[in-house]
């Protein structure tokens, strides 16, 4: 949120923005817990910024964050939408100033039934077992569209 031309964009998609840190703490079980029927949630799961290299810091490829299971199960039913990126760190890496202008973004969505997407992954709800194969299968379609 810090970020000039990113921090913008984001505050612009959503009237409230709240960022929070990967701990399952206090903060984390107040958004759990404010998410209504009518909410719309939006979360970059990877959880670290990729550098220009399309790493993160230390050097290890993007992986999914399990808090998304978290949201799926407080949710319940519904819609989720997921948008596949490659990142914007080719437009404004952490550490750059002022973005790149007039790059290519492409990003694939795609709509998927929350209540059938749990179900798929046949692990019981609220189980690390659902938050692993959430984490996997996200990771997964990320690398199928994302390549």
């Amino acid at each position: 949120m810090r970020r000039p031309l990113v921090g913008r964009f984001f505050g612009f998609l959503a009237g409230n923005v709240v960022t929070i840190s990967r701990e399952r703490d206090d903060p984390w079980q107040q958004v759990l817990s404010s998410i209504g029927p009518d909410s719309m949630v939006l979360l970059a799961p990877e959880g670290r910024m990729k550098r220009a290299t399309g790493l993160d810091l230390e050097g290890r490829a993007m992986t999914v964050r399990g808090g998304i299971a978290d949201i799926l199960q407080v949710v319940g039913s519904g819609r989720m939408f997921l948008a596949y990126s490659g990142g914007l760190h080719h437009v404004q890496h952490p550490g750059q100033f002022l973005p790149r202008l007039f790059k290519t973004i492409r990003v694939r969505l795609e709509a998927v039934n929350i209540e059938t997407y749990c179900r798929s992954l046949k692990e019981p709800p609220g189980s690390e077992e659902l938050k692993r194969a959430v984490r996997a299968d996200l990771e997964r379609r990320r690398d199928l569209y994302c390549g």
